[in-house]
């Protein structure tokens, strides 16, 4: 679900921006999703070794920042990833890991198999390389970045404060919702969707978040192909959704030290883990965090 609140707009304006805005992630829906065979996702995942396509610069942009997360993290992020769950999930979708998981996941990983060039717009897979079992899957930064879209709308349509939301795990602030305060963007609690667990501040910046995910499916660390542990849900925070989008993903594998240093080497970057205890756990925090509120 796709949510705009635009402030200080006539509501027919507002209005007009909201379709322009939505027709916008149509668009990049039918660009980027692996599962509509005209997409430029679904036809790089049909390549061949050696092969390589022109795509669009909705594509080539995600794919570029992709690469770039998965090498600022060490692997952590890994958009080839959920090809491999796919193959794991059981009749009622369900993922299911075995004790060899971690064996069998490294060949079906292939974020270092992608050849992206930026000067022709085209991407292919090396020649070299065995690509059995690896296709690509935006959904990890996917919505992250149609926010980003969302918002260069906004600001080519002179709106300066706005808050866009997808699905309620990434959202994007722009300016403030009056002449004082900034955004108030609610951390859900993973145990209990109806609970609160603190809020931020935002002014134009972004926030997405990553959870353990119920009924037996898990987030997998791509660097070992075993479930992440030790973490009820992260977030992060950048200026841009689409990398907070996959830096909330990359941060439920990462370890506490190596997040850590992620935010000190990144510094419009803040990281968030809720760990411990799931009975009663705490929010550990990360790079400069301008103001987080807790809720008792």
């Amino acid at each position: 679900m796709w949510e705009l609140f635009i402030v200080g707009e006539a509501v027919e304006y507002a209005q007009q921006v909201a379709q322009t805005a939505f027709e916008e992630v149509d668009r990049l829906e039918r660009e980027l999703s692996r599962f509509i065979p005209s997409s430029d996702i679904f036809r790089i995942n049909a390549l061949q070794p050696g092969e390589s396509m022109r795509v669009g610069l909705a594509t080539l942009e995600c794919l570029q920042l992709a690469a770039e997360v998965h090498e600022q993290t060490n692997g952590a992020f890994d958009i080839t990833v959920g090809a491999w769950l796919d193959q794991r999930r059981d009749e009622e979708g369900r993922i299911q890991l075995s004790g060899a998981s971690a064996l069998a996941a490294k060949p079906c990983l292939g974020m270092e198999l992608l050849e992206i060039d930026p000067e022709e717009y085209s991407v292919g897979w090396r020649a070299d390389g065995n690509k059995e079992g690896v296709s690509l899957d935006l959904g990890a930064v996917g919505k992250g970045y149609a926010l980003d879209c969302i918002a260069a709308i906004m600001r080519d349509w002179q709106i300066q404060d706005a808050l866009i939301h997808s699905g309620q795990s990434t959202v994007l602030a722009l300016g403030t919702p009056d002449a004082e305060h900034a955004w108030i963007v609610a951390l859900r609690d993973p145990r209990d969707g109806d609970q609160m667990l603190g809020q931020m501040y935002l002014h134009n910046r972004a926030m997405s978040g990553s959870g353990m995910v119920t009924h037996g499916q898990h987030i997998v660390d791509p660097r070992t192909g075993e479930a992440a542990q030790g973490k009820l849900s992260t977030w992060a925070i950048a200026d841009s959704a689409a990398y907070s989008d996959a830096l909330s993903t990359a941060f439920m594998v990462m370890a506490p030290e190596e997040v850590e240093q992620y935010c000190q080497h990144h510094e419009s970057v803040v990281g968030l883990l809720l760990v411990g205890d799931p009975a009663q756990p705490s929010i550990m925090s990360f790079g400069e965090l301008a103001r987080l509120e807790s809720t008792p």
